[in-house]
């Protein structure tokens, strides 16, 4: 690894704790997860850059293909993860579907769980 590398938030991050965040990657690609991913029913959304570089875009290709409900989006540019990444994603796919699902007599898309939310004073 370069020193720039090591210098990466997601990097230093992975490292702390003595390498958990690693060896905690490494186990969840190993151990068995009890399903396999073609009997995942729920609609799945997945977002995937060409240009990241810490995951290849054929394994993410490659997952979703597994998944027979997923609508994959392909990005040409952009990293693993940023800020902007999830600040994009809340915008274009979660706010819609919240104001979906929130509007009176509006039914969730499937594979989505409509739940009522309701708050209390204390």
């Amino acid at each position: 690894m370069s020193e720039e590398d090591l210098l990466r938030n997601d990097i230093r991050d992975s490292m702390m704790n003595n390498c958990f965040g690693i060896a905690q990657d490494l186990r969840l690609r190993c151990v068995d997860w009890g399903f396999c991913l073609a009997d995942v029913r729920q609609h799945v959304y997945m977002q995937h850059s060409r240009a990241d570089s810490q995951v290849p875009f054929i394994t993410a290709e490659m997952t979703s293909k597994m998944l027979p409900d997923c609508r994959f989006e392909i990005r040409e540019h952009g990293e693993h993860f940023s800020s902007e990444i999830l600040d994009d994603f809340i915008e274009t796919a979660m706010i819609p579907l919240l104001q979906i699902v929130g509007q009176p007599g509006a039914h969730a898309p499937h594979g989505v769980e409509a739940r009522q939310v309701t708050t209390s004073a204390h």
